[in-house]
């Protein structure tokens, strides 16, 4: 719960920033994938694989290097990632069934969109 609270003040923060700054949408891209390894796009180091779009990206955006996946399952990583709760929490692996429908209620797509004061909504 700690931090859920940490990350839900962050994505306020970081989003109230911007809008104070600009006026117009934000421009978020981002992009999640299966089973890809830092080294299989070029932005990571990898000189043998051409990836100019994903790249270009990186240089003009935020690009992260360091990561930590709490499991290894796709479904119950993407439940994570919506809720910034762990896997015990959500509920959400191929043993317990996919995301409760409370508990995506409290996820932060649900949480944003929900936050109409927003000048970027």
């Amino acid at each position: 719960m700690k931090n859920s609270s940490f990350l839900q003040a962050s994505i306020a923060i970081t989003i109230f920033s911007g809008s104070v700054f600009a006026q117009q949408k934000p421009n978020i891209v981002f992009l999640l994938s299966d089973d890809l390894v830092n080294l299989a796009v070029g932005c990571y180091g990898n000189n043998q694989v051409k990836t100019p779009n994903m790249d270009k990206l990186a240089s003009e955006g935020v690009q992260f290097m360091n990561h930590y996946n709490t499991t290894s399952i796709c479904m119950a990583s993407r439940a994570t990632l919506l809720t910034g709760m762990y896997e015990y929490k959500t509920g959400c692996n191929f043993m317990h069934g996919p995301l409760h429908p409370l508990k995506f209620q409290q996820s932060y797509p649900v949480i944003l969109r929900l936050q109409e004061s927003l000048a970027w909504q």
